[in-house]
């Protein structure tokens, strides 16, 4: 799993530095390693919240969709997760998004659903503040207290940029409630070249023995252009050794048009004194240079050899917009001499391009099938901006069985005028949604379900089979 992770976080990167001018993905891994605001964000998590895969998945899925959106600022994220009793979505968060007079993003709190009362808990919330050049200066977070009914400090960020308006310092707080003071956590340092390209990170953390900041990873980042090469070396600090010891090394080659072609990892091997390869990943782009293919393997250290038939794969399709709509991840059965299915991840937009949902799954190789694992649902100009914190939202549409053979049931409200398309935007239904809908007639595949309820646009999806 975790060689998996590593594969899906490099396409995460991907999809995080996408071009929205041309349609091109370009691959920077020092996205994934500290490049945005939200490297370090990645490394605090709020008490009792999930860090598990899906917790990743959440965060790369907020930075890649984020260029995908057309002009219109995003309300709220609702998130799902999977019902296996029932094969069907219910409810686990939500996300709340507020804006200042500058249409900047300044404040998300998250609320959590409690079904046996039907109404929404906070969670957490976020304050962000910026200078007059729009860079995150401040980027506060709070945990809700419910003895006290009111929020809490939990952590603390604060950016400091140079001219360019490159990150130079990150500092992390957290908050020390006993003594009602901050409290040191972690500091980054960056530094660029002439062209502003990160070429060094160091992260350090507080050791509060010491009372000081203590080096933890380095980061050096080597660019060959000559060559098409980029070069991203981490080090491990050694406090018993005082020096830097090599860990990971990511070794990028690019093609003249700037697209990434391979990317190999090799880990340092301290008996030997130098780097062993441990797996290579190829990227593979279609007529229209979309990246469409990624194919790893692995390291055999006794052929000296990249192992042929691959380990993993991903496919990545794309609308006849140029964007993405799903990725599927394979993983190779040596047995079967066969790929088997992994995870997938679907995405979804709106007429005017703003990305609506996201919907994750992982293969299960017993029912020969795909299950649920998270849905993200985003929604644009709705009426939860500037309202009340805690809104109840009683009435919530469920579509079952999902994926469905013959018929599909609705759970929340009796009848639902809906208009069901396929994913490439074609309508094939509507009308009303009473009892039980008729889907034997439908072609195999994903469908989107967009209901008129109270006012606003109900989405859903479900899988036919």
């Amino acid at each position: 799993m975790s060689k998996w992770i590593f594969t899906v976080c490099i396409i995460m990167i991907s999809l995080a530095t996408f071009n929205a001018q041309n349609m091109l993905h370009r691959i920077n891994a020092q996205t994934y390693t500290g490049q945005g605001v939200d490297a370090m964000d990645q490394l605090l998590q709020y008490p009792e919240q999930s860090d598990d895969f899906d917790e990743w998945m959440y965060v790369s899925f907020e930075k890649a969709e984020q260029t995908f959106s057309f002009g219109q600022v995003k309300d709220s994220t609702w998130y799902y997760g999977w019902d296996v009793n029932t094969s069907s979505w219910y409810l686990k968060e939500k996300d709340v998004y507020f804006y200042n007079d500058s249409q900047q993003q300044n404040q998300v709190i998250r609320y959590k659903w409690d079904a046996l009362v039907s109404h929404w808990k906070p969670a957490n919330k976020t304050d962000t503040y910026y200078d007059p050049f729009g860079n995150v200066t401040d980027r506060n977070r709070f945990t809700w207290n419910e003895d006290i009914a009111d929020w809490v400090f939990f952590s603390r960020s604060v950016y400091t940029y140079n001219v360019h308006n490159s990150i130079i310092f990150q500092e992390e707080y957290l908050w020390d409630r006993p003594n009602n003071l901050w409290v040191p956590r972690s500091k980054l340092i960056n530094e660029y070249d002439e062209h502003q390209n990160k070429i060094l990170q160091i992260l350090s953390l507080w050791d509060p023995g010491l009372n000081q900041f203590v080096f933890e990873n380095k980061t050096m980042t080597e660019y060959y252009p000559q060559l098409g090469e980029q070069w991203i070396t981490d080090s491990e600090w050694s406090s018993t050794m005082n020096l830097w010891i090599p860990k990971i090394r990511q070794i990028q080659s690019f093609e003249t048009e700037g697209k990434i072609e391979t990317l190999i990892t090799a880990f340092w091997n301290q008996t030997l004194q130098d780097w062993v390869f441990y797996n290579k990943t190829e990227y593979d782009y279609d007529a229209f240079d979309h990246l469409n293919l990624l194919t790893e393997y692995q390291w055999n250290t006794t052929s000296q050899a990249w192992d042929f038939p691959a380990l993993t794969k991903i496919e990545l399709t794309y609308d006849e917009l140029d964007r993405i709509t799903r990725y599927i991840s394979y993983n190779k059965d040596f047995g079967e001499n066969e790929w088997t299915g992994g995870y997938q991840y679907d995405y979804f937009y709106d007429e005017i391009g703003n990305v609506i949902e996201y919907i994750s799954y992982r293969w299960r190789e017993n029912q020969q099938q795909w299950e649920g694992i998270n849905r993200l649902v985003h929604y644009y100009g709705s009426e939860e901006v500037n309202v009340d914190h805690v809104k109840d939202h009683e009435n919530i549409v469920a579509f079952y069985p999902n994926p469905a053979s013959d018929y599909l049931y609705k759970a929340g409200i009796e009848r639902l005028l809906i208009t069901i398309k396929d994913i490439t935007g074609q309508m094939v239904f509507t009308g009303y949604f009473d009892q039980a809908l008729d889907v034997r007639d439908l072609p195999a595949g994903c469908y989107i379900i967009y209901g008129i309820f109270e006012g606003r646009t109900q989405v859903g999806k479900f899988l036919k089979i």
